[in-house]
C-alpha cells in the first residue's frame, strides 16, 4: 500500500497523538518523501500501522465472522481457514480494502489448497514455518557476487562505492533474516554468515594495486 503525506498528518492530528497548530504538518514533512512515506525509513512501518488501524479492525471482525485467521505484515496480507474460501467472500475483502483507500495488487493474490506449497512474505508456511526453497540458494548466489566485487575492487585498489557498501548492507540483511528463521546455531546459516564475512574481508595481495587518491601526502 502507498501512504501518502495527508494520511499521516491525519494520524498526528488524531488519537493518540492529537497534536495541534503546525505540528501534524512539519512531523508529516518530516516522515514523508515526494508526498508519501518512503520505503526504508525508521519511520514508515509504524506510521503504516497508524494508517491502516481502521483497516485491520474491519478485516479482523470480517474474518472472525467467516471464522477465517487474519494476519497482515507490511503490505501482505494472508487469511487462512479450515473451510474452503467462496469465491464471492474474496471480492467482499478486496471492496473492504478498496473502501478504505487501498488498491488490490492482482499479481500478489494467490490461493493456496490444503496440498499446495504455501509461501507467504518469503517463508514456507506448513506444520513448521521455514524459508522459501529458493532463500538460501539466492542469497548464497548474492554472496558470491559480493565477494567477487570486493576482490574486484580490492585487485584495482579502488575506494568503496556507496553502491557495494549498500549491496553489503543488503546482503547481510538477508542474512540476518535467514539467521533468524533458522537460528544463529544452524549448520546451513553458519556456512552462509562465514562465507560472507570471507566475501566482506578479501586477501589482501602484499604487492596489490595502489590507490594513489588515498596515498597520504604530507
Amino acid at each position: 500500500h502507498t501512504i501518502k503525506r495527508e494520511q499521516v498528518v491525519f494520524i498526528f492530528a488524531e488519537a493518540p497523538f492529537q497534536l495541534r497548530g503546525e505540528l501534524p504538518d512539519l512531523l508529516a514533512d518530516l516522515t514523508t518523501f515526494h508526498g508519501r512515506l518512503p520505503m526504508g525509513a525508521p519511520t514508515s512501518p509504524t506510521l503504516s500501522n497508524f494508517a491502516c488501524r481502521a483497516l485491520d479492525a474491519e478485516l479482523i471482525a470480517f474474518a472472525k465472522d467467516m471464522l477465517w485467521t487474519f494476519t497482515r505484515y507490511a503490505d501482505d496480507m494472508s487469511f487462512s481457514s479450515n473451510q474452503a474460501f467462496p469465491a464471492e467472500k474474496l471480492n467482499s475483502v478486496r471492496s473492504i480494502i478498496e473502501k478504505s483507500g487501498f488498491a488490490v495488487n492482482e499479481r500478489k493474490v494467490q490461493l493456496f489448497g490444503p496440498d499446495d506449497e504455501k509461501i507467504v512474505t518469503g517463508l514456507l508456511v506448513g506444520e513448521q514455518v521455514t524459508l522459501a526453497p529458493d532463500y538460501l540458494p539466492k542469497l548464497k548466489a548474492e554472496i558470491e557476487q559480493l565477494q567477487d566485487i570486493m576482490r574486484a575492487q580490492n585487485e584495482q585498489g579502488q575506494l568503496e562505492t556507496k553502491w557495494v557498501e549498500n549491496l553489503k548492507k543488503q546482503v547481510q540483511g538477508r542474512l540476518n533474516f535467514a539467521g533468524f528463521v533458522l537460528r544463529r546455531n544452524s549448520p546451513a546459516y553458519v556456512e552462509l554468515r562465514d562465507a560472507y564475512q570471507q566475501a566482506i574481508h578479501p586477501p589482501q595481495e602484499e604487492f596489490g594495486a595502489i590507490n594513489w587518491r588515498a596515498f597520504p601526502y604530507n
